[in-house]
């Protein structure tokens, strides 16, 4: 199962948040959490990292959505 993790990108003069970075991991069913350096290359190997990319673009627009991460003022 791929899951979305959101990093928060603080400004340094101003310490607010300015924006989020979403870090995508692997909970696989049998090694555990895997970070991208190690499904990333297979993805890349086997011709579905253009889905992997999209299906990860996707999931954060709709998180920005449901979870109000974005201000719109």
């Amino acid at each position: 199962e791929l899951l979305l993790y959101f990093q928060p990108q603080v400004g340094l003069r101003s310490g607010r948040i300015l924006g989020f970075e979403a870090l995508l991991r692997w909970q696989h069913p049998e090694r555990g959490l895997l970070l991208p350096d190690q499904f990333i290359p297979i993805a890349e190997e086997c011709g579905l990292i253009h889905a992997l990319g999209g299906w990860a673009i996707d999931a954060a627009c709709a998180a920005t959505l449901v979870e109000g991460l974005v201000n719109p003022h």
